[in-house]
């Protein structure tokens, strides 16, 4: 995936106040500890496996597969902000950003983005 992808940004300006600014770090610091927390657990094994029951194989490339949780937790932030948006796994190697990885584990052309 190159970096000139995509030649026009598709999103409009985005103005947050301060409260917002100050909630989405909260979020942001949150969700790196928990998964940091997961990614150790999981490497701890001498064999990690992925638990087909409760992960779903949505996507294969080489030796990475990409997937979606199967029943989505209801997840309570610290200021008590409820979600049950399901969460993504991968597994294996792959070259690139990390925005390279969520934009084509979730949308393979700019068109189904929108």
């Amino acid at each position: 995936m190159g970096k000139d992808r995509f030649v026009v940004n598709p999103f409009g300006e985005l103005s947050l106040s301060s409260a917002d600014k100050a909630g989405l770090m909260d979020f942001g610091r949150n969700f790196i500890d928990q998964n940091i927390e997961k990614y150790e657990r999981f490497i701890g094994d001498s064999r990690p496996k992925v638990d087909q029951k409760k992960w779903k194989l949505i996507k294969t490339k080489d030796d990475t597969r990409v997937y979606l949780e199967r029943d989505p937790m209801i997840r309570t932030t610290t200021d008590g902000v409820k979600t049950d948006h399901p969460e993504f796994m991968m597994t294996g190697i792959t070259w690139g950003t990390v925005d390279d990885c969520m934009f084509g584990a979730v949308n393979p052309t700019l068109e189904s983005m929108h």
